[in-house]
């Protein structure tokens, strides 16, 4: 009767733990012996969850409350299907998912589904998280809430038919189930008292040896006049130990145990390592107790600590000591087998399939070795995409290699700027711009030159000063960083474009730009879909057309450039150049195109531009003259009408220049020069030919005036020296480089600089200066006075 109201204030107990919790807890059995659980927050609502009579376990039914237990253990000792039924139970399998809930919910849980009675202490609280994804059967599920309860610092004790739930500290002074010697245990996190007689080692020296291996709370005790460790620990714990002690446990001569941590090195191999140096068999505990007799050294690895145990004399493990510190060591760079690489400019998936290429040592039986240096066959190279990284496998002889290798091809690549003009020439033009062009070189400069009487013979000839002599016919098409069309020099390929524009005997396609790496294809396309007739279904009977299916087709200019550089700063240029055009559309809808197509390779200098042409297109033009109504006179009519026939031809040339970047400052200078070419455009200024042209000079000496401006007196000097060496009486160059001089602190070189412009006497004046009050004068006036006031203050 005491039982059952016992277990009624239980489960009300457990009732108003629900209710606070709000939280709803559902437990079911499939047809196929399955369980299954979940948890979930309860919904807010006003009306209180409704409580399944059948979540609590069972109580003793009424018709056994009078039966003793004596009479009770006789009558479950009495075989029947019961226990069967057990088992059945037990290898039930289910799927558990606890998401924070209270732990009392599931102690009900593991009570309904093993049928077991608990009493639960009135400290065991918190929260549960247990994840599943698999199903585990009832015994299993038991274990689990062992290990549950012993993370959270709670154990089960048994108690008769009851089994108590409480804390691991008050659990030591319980009846808990003691066991002795090598019983068989399973690894269950479940507190029991283990008693372990010992042979040889002294029980004080594991004592000390096991402090640091056992769980935090547990209890162990040596007691010396029996030779015996008393612990008290989870079972899990107690087999690992058991396996240490078996080792350990073994006859000797006043050896000592002792435990060093390592910093480094494994356990494991660090255990094998002394096994081998000191003849000793590092394996299974028997196979270590059996060489312990020759070599007196057991070592035996604990890889939850990272630590080794000997078991040795003072002097032998003294030797041990000094092996360890040898050895337990930080691993070099690139000893570790495995090798991350951060490419910084290179492409992964590229770098791994060079470095792959790279021959290997393997040489086949009979073969001789080649004296070219190779490479392990065992090296593995993985690009990682995402972080643009190599992941080597290697030694590390073969590693710094690779490294090596890997250092000099991860390096910024230059960039190559090109510019395009693509224009076509009437051939009536009387610009003369060319019927041939060729390209020769000379030295350093190349150059690109056009015929108007193209002969046998159409190369300069070269004298033995080395000096050109054109052959007849011949003007220089591009030399240097000119471009020379008809005895008129244009700056560059933007001064051909705006002198052309608006000529009729001149047709611009197109005026492409591009950046792009070296030696990586530049793609430029302009272009319109211009539909195509693929195939026509026509009705036979009628005679009409049903339906046409059309593929459309790219038609325009089409260039495909892949620059290479080399370290005289010549750019080879690998071109695929198509201009296609529609000339008519036929009754039926379908268009006829013409395509002019080139591809070739030329080499050419940094900033000088190069021209490919002789794709002329040939159309004949009829035309019809008539004087109204006298042209219908009979026979008359003839001498009032005539019909003309002329050969329409088109010459198509294409002009590139290549400019390098190799690094930023270039790169600014090429921004900042399209940047001033947009403002001019803007403000209705454009230069052109040779009348009001910006040199070459004069546009460095622009840019310099600019970091002037800003007072970053060493770029606007390396833009001046620049200029110089363009033109070396830049008069506007020679003065502010003597100003930048001055401002430094050089005098003599200032000093030098004006004098040189004073006699130079040109007669530029200055459009703008940092020094309003000088806008406007003459270059040398300034010169004077900036002259006389550092003499002065000399």
């Amino acid at each position: 009767m005491h039982v059952k109201n016992f277990l009624k204030i239980g489960a009300l107990f457990l009732m108003v733990s629900i209710f606070t919790a709000g939280t709803v807890y559902s437990a079911r059995t499939s047809e196929g012996d399955e369980i299954t659980s979940s948890t979930g927050e309860e919904a807010a609502s006003d009306q209180p969850p409704e409580i399944n009579e059948d979540f609590f376990p069972p109580a003793i039914p009424a018709s056994e409350q009078s039966v003793t237990p004596a009479a009770r253990e006789r009558k479950a000792a009495v075989p029947d299907r019961s226990s069967a039924r057990v088992k059945e139970e037990d290898s039930r399998l289910i799927s558990i998912d606890f998401d924070n809930v209270d732990i009392n919910l599931l102690i009900k849980f593991i009570s309904e589904l093993t049928q077991k009675n608990f009493l639960v202490d009135p400290n065991v609280k918190g929260k549960v998280t247990i994840i599943s994804p698999s199903k585990i059967s009832v015994a299993e599920a038991y274990r689990v809430f062992e290990s549950v309860l012993e993370v959270h610092g709670f154990t089960t004790v048994a108690s008769g038919s009851v089994t108590k739930i409480i804390s691991v500290a008050e659990a030591k002074s319980k009846n808990i189930e003691t066991l002795v010697g090598d019983e068989k245990m399973r690894p269950e996190d479940r507190l029991v008292t283990q008693i372990i007689p010992l042979k040889y080692a002294n029980p004080k020296d594991l004592e000390v040896v096991f402090k640091s291996l056992i769980s935090k709370g547990s209890v162990m005790v040596s007691y010396d006049p029996t030779g015996m460790l008393i612990l008290t620990e989870t079972k899990s714990n107690i087999s690992r130990l058991m396996k240490i002690i078996e080792v350990l446990d073994v006859p000797g001569t006043g050896e000592v145990v002792t435990v060093i941590p390592l910093k480094n090195a494994s356990a494991q191999a660090m255990a094998t390592s002394i096994g081998t140096v000191f003849r000793s068999n590092i394996g299974t505990a028997k196979r270590a107790a059996t060489a312990v007799a020759a070599s007196q050294i057991t070592a035996v690895p604990d890889e939850r600590t990272n630590s080794v145990i000997i078991l040795a004399s003072e002097v032998d493990t003294l030797k041990v000591r000094g092996l360890i510190d040898l050895l337990d060591k930080e691993i070099p760079r690139g000893d570790g087998g495995i090798h991350v690489y951060s490419l910084q400019n290179a492409n992964a998936e590229d770098m791994s399939k060079t470095l792959m290429a790279i021959p290997k040592d393997t040489p086949q039986q009979g073969e001789q070795r080649g004296t070219a240096p190779v490479l392990s066959k065992n090296i593995k190279i993985v690009a990682d995409k995402a972080t643009n990284s190599l992941i080597i496998t290697a030694e590390k002889a073969d590693y710094m290699i690779l490294e090596n290798v890997i250092h000099e091809l991860d390096r910024p690549r230059s960039m190559v700027y090109i510019e395009a003009l693509i224009m076509e020439v009437s051939m009536s033009n009387k610009l003369e711009i060319g019927v041939q062009w060729q390209v020769g070189e000379v030295g350093d400069n190349a150059s690109v030159y056009s015929a108007s009487n193209p002969g046998v013979n159409n190369f300069p000839n070269i004298d033995s000063s080395g000096r050109v002599s054109l052959p007849t016919g011949l003007t220089y098409g591009v030399l240097g960083n000119t471009i020379s069309i008809g005895g008129i020099d244009f700056a560059d390929i933007g001064a051909v474009f705006r002198a052309y524009a608006n000529d009729s005997d001149v047709q611009i396609h197109s005026r492409p730009q591009i950046m792009t790496l070296d030696n990586e294809e530049a793609n430029l396309e302009v272009t319109d879909e211009v539909p195509f007739i693929s195939r026509r279904d026509e009705n036979t009977s009628t005679g009409t057309t049903g339906y046409s299916n059309y593929d459309f087709k790219k038609v325009g200019v089409k260039l495909k450039i892949t620059p290479q550089i080399n370290q005289e700063r010549f750019v080879r240029l690998k071109i695929e150049q198509e201009v296609s055009q529609v000339l008519s559309v036929d009754e039926a809808g379908q268009p006829t195109t013409f395509a002019r197509i080139a591809n070739t390779v030329v080499r050419i200098k940094d900033g000088q531009t190069v021209v490919i042409g002789g794709l002329i297109d040939s159309k004949d033009n009829r035309t019809n003259y008539r004087v109204p109504l006298l042209s219908r006179v009979p026979i008359l009519g003839y001498l009032f009408r005539s019909k003309t026939t002329s050969l329409d031809k088109k010459n198509l040339y294409i002009f590139l220049t290549p400019r390098i970047q190799t690094n930023p400052e270039e790169a600014t200078e090429l921004y900042e020069e399209k940047k001033e070419h947009i403002n001019s455009i803007k403000e209705g200024v454009i230069r052109m030919n040779n009348d009001g042209k910006l040199s070459e000079d004069m546009r460095l000496a622009g840019m310099g005036y600019k970091y002037l401006e800003l007072k970053e007196y060493d770029k606007a000097m390396k833009y001046y020296e620049k200029a110089l060496l363009e033109n070396p009486d830049n008069p506007y160059a020679i003065l502010n480089i003597g100003y930048i001089n001055q401002v430094q602190g050089n005098s003599e070189k200032a000093i030098e600089m004006y004098e040189r412009l004073i006699a130079m006497a040109p007669k530029d004046v200055a459009d703008a200066s940092t020094d309003p009050l000088k806008a406007g004068k003459r270059l040398t006036d300034i010169a004077a006075e900036n002259l006389k006031s550092l003499k002065k203050n000399k």
